[in-house]
This record gives structure tokens, C-alpha cells and sequence, in this order.
């Protein structure tokens, strides 16, 4: 089902601290668990996960995203998910893009992301606190999904900013949300790639909801 309308982006959330996360300023392959990893630089090359991402051994690191893009963080090449990850809290995502954040080659999921309490993939976020507001992302590359992405809120949730590739959901892949698979509020300020869904997008209210 397509749900047009809506201007509520999902439950805010204060920013995590990142202070026990694994910083990725290079091109890197992950082959072993990480509690979290962030991106606030530029890498011009791949980012590729073969392991998993994410603590949710408690409801407070549960809530930080497992894979942090943010603060101009920009990846040149593809982010290539092949194993796990978890995290995100209400209003954020497992895979969050914060501020400025940017995929030029693509986000490309052949494992599972899964959160919890928020959305597999969140595109921007809102932060309280001195510097809060709006963090929105500006995601130029793709996102295509052949495995799996859950979110207890949304699969995929479009919070603030922009989107300039495509999200495809190919024939293996699933995006389900508890209330929305894919989610594009009006306070997103541009979806211009567009959705093409070879797969299953799910949830009970709608599938996709704009």
C-alpha cells in the first residue's frame, strides 16, 4: 500500500556519544564485531562490513546507531553491508546519516540491518541539546536493498534532508517497519531518485508512506 501525506518524522533522539565508537577515516574492510563505528571524514574508496555492527547488550547502547555517517562525514566510493547491523534508537537508525552525510558510490545491504527501537536506515535526525536541531543528511549515491532491513518504527525513514539516488528493493530483498517500511515525511526537503520495489515492502498501516 502507498500512503501519501504526513508531516511527523518519527521520535526525536539527543545525540549519542561516540566516544567508545571505532572512527573510519580510510577505505577499510570490517571482519571483526564492532561495538560502533562512525564516519565524520572523507574516504575516498569502499567501506565493506563482513561482521557485525552494533552493541544492544543494554537499552543505552542499544539506542546508538550502529553505523554513524555525520558531520560531513562522505564516503567517495560504496558502503557494502555483508553482515550485521543493530542499533538506533527511537528516532534514529541502525545505519543513521547525520549531518551533511553523503554515499556517493551507494549504500548497499546483502545482510541484515535491524533496529530495535528506531528504523534500519535513517536519513537524518533530530538532535537536542546547544548545537541541536535538524541534522540532515545529503545522500547523492543509491540505496539498494537485497537482503534485509526491520525497524521498530520504520524500515527505511526519510527524517531530513535530501535523497538524489534510487532506492531499490530488489527481488531478494525485504524492508519491513513496525509502522511504516519505507517512511518520507514532509520534513524531508527532496526525494528526487525515486523507488523501485522488485521485493517486499511491509508493514500492517502501509508499505510506503509519502
Amino acid at each position: 500500500m502507498l500512503v501519501l501525506g504526513g508531516t511527523f518524522a518519527g521520535g526525536a533522539s539527543a545525540h549519542p556519544s561516540w566516544s567508545s565508537c571505532q572512527p573510519i577515516t580510510h577505505p577499510t574492510t570490517i571482519n571483526h564485531d564492532k561495538k560502533c563505528v562512525t564516519v565524520k571524514t572523507t574516504i575516498n574508496g569502499d567501506v565493506v562490513n563482513n561482521a557485525k555492527i552494533g552493541n544492544t547488550s543494554s537499552y543505552h547502547h542499544g539506542d546508538r546507531p550502529g553505523f554513524f555517517i555525520g558531520d560531513g562525514g562522505l564516503i567517495t566510493g560504496e558502503l557494502v553491508n555483508n553482515g550485521w547491523i543493530t542499533g538506533g534508537g527511537k528516532g534514529m537508525g541502525a545505519l543513521t546519516l547525520g549531518e551533511d552525510a553523503d554515499v556517493q558510490g551507494g549504500i548497499f545491504n546483502n545482510g541484515a540491518i535491524v533496529s530495535k527501537h528506531g528504523s534500519g536506515i535513517s536519513l537524518g535526525f533530530y538532535a537536542y541539546g546547544w548545537h541541536g536541531g535538524p541534522q540532515e543528511a545529503a545522500l547523492t549515491g543509491d540505496i539498494v536493498n537485497s537482503g534485509f532491513i526491520y525497524g521498530h518504527e520504520y524500515g527505511v525513514a526519510a527524517r531530513y534532508g535530501t535523497m538524489s539516488g534510487t532506492l531499490t528493493n530488489t527481488s531478494s530483498g525485504v524492508i519491513i517497519g513496525g509502522d511504516v517500511g519505507v517512511y518520507i515525511p514532509d520534513s524531508f526537503t527532496s526525494w528526487t531518485g525515486g523507488i523501485e520495489n522488485s521485493g517486499l515492502i511491509y508493514r500492517d498501516m502501509s508499505g510506503i508512506q509519502i
